[in-house]
């Protein structure tokens, strides 16, 4: 079985299992973990600059 069919089988086995709803999650979740990693080091920078921002923030208030 190579990979192709092996997806497949899951996909086939997610939508029967759990139905369309569940299955359309779990691949936004995974489309959502992969946009993640690649996008670490925006997410990095932006991190910072929000804490940069809340802590200027508990500075004003």
């Amino acid at each position: 079985m190579d990979g192709c069919c092996v997806e497949k089988v899951f996909c086939e086995l997610l939508s029967t299992l759990m139905g369309p709803f569940f299955s359309f999650l779990f691949f936004s979740f995974l489309f959502f973990v992969f946009v993640l990693s690649s996008m670490q080091s925006t997410l990095q920078s932006t991190l910072i600059r929000w804490r940069q921002t809340q802590h200027f923030g508990t500075f004003l208030l």
